[in-house]
């Protein structure tokens, strides 16, 4: 594992870390859904996953079963980090939208289809090693991430909008903004991972590759400042973006 992507790696797992933790103290105390499904996404998909992903393609798994096991692992974790961030979208952003529990429900179905064609093609290292893999695996967090970032730069304009008419708080739009570009960014990464294949090429080794590490870094740093942002013009820093737990 070269130095960027070591460095992408500790970033985004001590983010994932940081804001996991904060996120599960909230809920306990909110008792609020979207913030304990967030709390899930961070600690499962971000922590466990991300980290058992990062040791399988750095070959630091043992050989057998629990080499297996870590793989296996990591695609679910992975599939519900995924889900959880899909869910507090929906949860927060469009609850009593119809259609969007409709597309919640199609991405959990992807999310099981994904978990099956796993099993189906055992514990190979790389999801670019079966076609099928590599699309469950990438349309979800596509369609996961994607559809955060539109919701929430939508509010942010809504937030914006307010604050012209003196009804908004900044920090509240800023904290969004960066939560779009929080959720942005994984999303952007599964489109290198799409021009890569389209080429013929290895998405783990191609050019694209160290764009993705990058966008990895400021994925954890945008999502770091949404949810450590600084304690300014009275309004505290203990609540998740756009939720109002």
């Amino acid at each position: 594992m070269g130095l960027l992507a070591t460095a992408s790696f500790a970033i985004f797992f001590l983010a994932s870390l940081a804001v996991g933790v904060r996120l599960l103290l909230l809920a306990r105390r909110t008792r609020q859904l979207p913030e304990l499904a967030l709390a899930i996404g961070f600690l499962v998909g971000g922590v466990l996953g991300y980290g058992l992903l990062a040791a399988v393609t750095a070959d630091l798994t043992p050989a057998g079963v629990l080499g297996d096991v870590a793989v296996y692992l990591g695609s679910a974790s992975l599939r519900l980090g995924a889900l959880m961030v899909a869910f507090f979208t929906w949860r927060v952003f469009r609850p009593d939208e119809a259609w969007a529990k409709g597309w919640f429900t199609l991405l959990c179905a992807l999310a099981v289809a994904g978990l099956v064609t796993r099993v189906a093609v055992g514990p190979v290292k790389h999801t670019q090693d079966s076609a099928l893999l590599f699309w469950t695996a990438n349309l979800l967090t596509t369609g996961c991430y994607t559809w955060g970032t539109i919701e929430s730069v939508r509010f942010h304009r809504v937030l914006r909008r307010r604050e012209r008419l003196g009804l908004g708080d900044p920090a509240v739009a800023t904290r969004v903004m960066l939560w779009a570009i929080g959720t942005g960014c994984p999303a952007l990464v599964t489109l290198l991972s799409y021009l890569a294949w389209f080429r013929g090429e290895d998405p783990l080794r191609s050019p694209f590759q160290s764009v993705s590490y990058l966008l990895i870094a400021t994925s954890a740093v945008a999502a770091w400042l949404a949810f450590f942002p600084l304690r300014h013009r009275g309004r505290s820093a203990d609540t998740a973006p756009g939720a109002s737990g």
